[in-house]
C-alpha cells in the first residue's frame, strides 16, 4: 500500500524540514510546490497559474502512488476546498496521513524574516486566520501532529487529538494564552459542541 503524507501549515512553519525527515523515514519522494513552481517558471501571485501548478502536481503524485511509491506533498494545504477534492480522488489503496505543523505565529514570522525568499507578513497572518483544521472526513486515514519548536512527533487519530488540535487553532489566533489555558478552552469548546450535537 502506497502512502501519501500531506503537509499542512502556513509558510515558515517548518514543512520542508519535516518533509525531509518523513521522506527519509518512509523512503518517500517529496513533491514541493515551491520547487515545482520554480522549475515551471510560474508566478506564485497568479491564482490561475497556481491552479495549473497543483493540477500538474496532483497528476504526478497520482502516478507515483499508482507505482507503489510513497509521497510527501510539501505545500501549505491549509484550505479544505482545495485539498479535499484531491484526497477524495485517491485510490482506497492509498494510506493518507495528514501532517499538521503546529507552530506559533510569531515563530513563523521570525523564521520567514530570516529566509532569502521571505513573503509578506500579512499573507502569513491571513493564512493563520483562515486555516481550516483538517478533518478525517476530508479523506485522511490518520494524522501526525508536529510541533516544530519542540521537534516532537506523535501519531494520533483525529478524535483522540481533537482537543489539542482545537487548542492550537486557538493559539494561531491568540498567542497570549499559554498551553494549559488553550487546552482548557479547547476542551470546553469540544464539550459544548458535543452537547449541542446530542441535542
Amino acid at each position: 500500500m502506497a502512502k501519501l503524507f500531506m503537509m499542512t501549515g502556513v509558510p515558515a512553519s517548518g514543512k520542508s524540514y519535516v518533509s525531509e525527515k518523513i521522506a527519509k523515514r518512509e523512503n518517500a519522494i517529496i513533491y514541493s510546490s515551491d520547487i515545482v513552481r520554480k522549475k515551471l517558471d510560474m508566478d506564485p501571485s497568479s491564482d490561475k497559474q497556481n491552479v495549473q501548478l497543483f493540477d500538474i502536481m496532483y497528476d504526478m503524485i497520482q502516478e507515483e502512488l499508482a507505482k507503489g511509491n510513497n509521497v510527501v506533498l510539501d505545500s501549505t494545504n491549509t484550505y479544505r476546498k482545495y485539498r479535499k477534492p484531491f484526497l477524495q480522488s485517491l485510490s482506497e489503496e492509498t494510506e493518507v496521513t495528514g501532517v499538521l505543523l503546529m507552530r506559533q505565529i510569531e515563530n513563523c514570522l521570525k523564521a520567514n524574516s530570516d529566509r532569502d525568499n521571505s513573503i509578506d507578513e500579512s499573507v502569513i497572518r491571513m493564512m493563520y486566520e483562515e486555516y481550516d483544521i483538517p478533518l478525517q472526513e476530508d479523506g485522511y486515514d490518520r494524522f501526525e501532529i508536529v510541533y516544530p519548536d519542540e521537534d516532537e512527533f506523535s501519531l494520533n487519530e483525529i478524535e483522540e487529538d481533537k482537543p489539542n488540535i482545537m487548542a492550537y487553532r486557538s493559539m494561531f489566533l491568540n498567542n497570549g494564552m499559554d498551553r494549559y489555558e488553550k487546552l482548557k478552552k479547547a476542551q470546553e469548546m469540544t464539550m459544548k459542541q458535543d452537547k449541542n450535537d446530542e441535542e
